[in-house]
């Protein structure tokens, strides 16, 4: 049998799909075939060195949903048996390409699919995507990955010091309604440093001008670079984006401000850090309504958590962080994952500009 996977998306959403894609790829190999976005393959060929990719060119319609070239979909996938739509939205586009390939032969979340599976609100990315491979494959395993590739971990960090501090990752860079307001986060990281001299931050995004404690790379961090400070940090704080998605594959301790509430199609529960030591603080419909206080308490969770561990890293020259205003902890009524094998990881457990998030990788 052979398996096309098709999935267009954020790259948050991409990393998400790390779990149950390695479970893929464990049992298919090269029989497994990703069709998507350029941004997606590059990230993800990497660390799926046995599945076979290919990119389409697509972009954004009108109305700020994805559009694709079918005919390249279609070509691409021409020898699939069987499709996987990863997708959580769907399209004439998508509904025309899913009735055409692979006899029809399809599975995914969308009605377009021959066999429908069901889309929980509020259940996480991960788990609705390993959701998906065990209910085609239910015999296969599914373990919580860390990433392998360079374009993901801590090798791809250029820039160093000697650091005597922890670090702690400030990303707030996203689209506008995620933002968490500037002013807040600085006079709440004033705030908490002051009681831990023995902490920097590192702020990975653009837009964050002035934050205390700021460790600056000279110039400019690429993508890559930016995933490696993530990948190295001993804790970190930031809103839903890839980096957020990052830390958690990484198992850095984490605080996540959302302002959809917890159980929302866009919430923590959904979009969250899901392996990580974590808190959540919720603004319960926006992003300011998250209180300072709720967040200043957050963190002095996350320090204490992260200052028990180990240092992660070699000297990188950013730092790290870790989530409530209503504080969820950790736990949560989930699909257990098993945790990969000793050894298969390298590391342990406000305006228009556009998120860093939405670069090209580097090659």
């Amino acid at each position: 049998m052979k398996v096309g996977l098709f999935f267009m998306n954020g790259i948050g959403d991409h990393l998400m799909l790390l779990p149950a894609l390695r479970a893929l790829e464990e049992r298919l190999g090269d029989r497994a075939h990703y069709v998507g976005q350029d941004i997606g393959v590059r990230l993800l060929r990497g660390e799926l060195p046995r599945m076979r990719f290919t990119a389409i060119p697509w972009g954004r319609g009108p109305h700020g949903g994805y559009e694709f070239q079918v005919d390249a979909a279609l070509e691409a996938l021409r020898d699939a048996t069987l499709l996987l739509s990863l997708v959580p939205w769907q399209s004439a586009q998508l509904k025309y390409m899913l009735h055409r390939v692979a006899d029809g032969n399809t599975i995914g979340f969308t009605p377009g699919c021959r066999r429908v599976i069901d889309y929980r609100i509020g259940e996480h990315t991960v788990d609705r995507a390993i959701r998906l491979v065990t209910t085609l494959f239910p015999e296969t395993r599914v373990r919580a990955v860390r990433p392998r590739s360079g374009a993901l971990s801590a090798r791809g960090a250029r820039h160093r010091h000697t650091r005597s501090k922890r670090m702690l990752v400030v990303h707030n860079e996203t689209l506008a309604h995620k933002r968490w307001p500037t002013a807040r986060l600085r006079s709440t990281l004033i705030r908490v440093l002051k009681r831990h001299p023995d902490w920097m931050v590192a702020d990975i995004a653009r837009g964050n001008r002035g934050l205390p404690g700021r460790l600056r790379a000279r110039t400019r961090l690429s993508l890559t670079q930016a995933f490696a400070t993530v990948a190295a940090a001993d804790a970190f704080l930031g809103v839903d984006s890839c980096m957020l998605h990052l830390a958690d594959l990484h198992r850095v301790p984490g605080v996540g401000l959302f302002g959809p509430a917890e159980d929302a199609p866009l919430g923590a529960g959904a979009m969250g850090f899901r392996f990580a030591p974590n808190r959540h603080v919720t603004g319960r419909g926006a992003m300011t309504n998250i209180p300072p206080a709720a967040v200043e308490r957050a963190l002095e969770w996350l320090l204490r958590q992260a200052s028990h561990r180990p240092g992660r890293g070699p000297g990188l020259s950013f730092a790290r962080l870790p989530s409530t205003s209503g504080v969820s902890d950790e736990h949560r009524h989930r699909t257990h994952i098993p945790s990969e094998p000793d050894g298969a990881r390298a590391s342990d457990p406000e305006g228009t500009r556009p998120s860093q998030c939405s670069e090209a990788v580097s090659a």
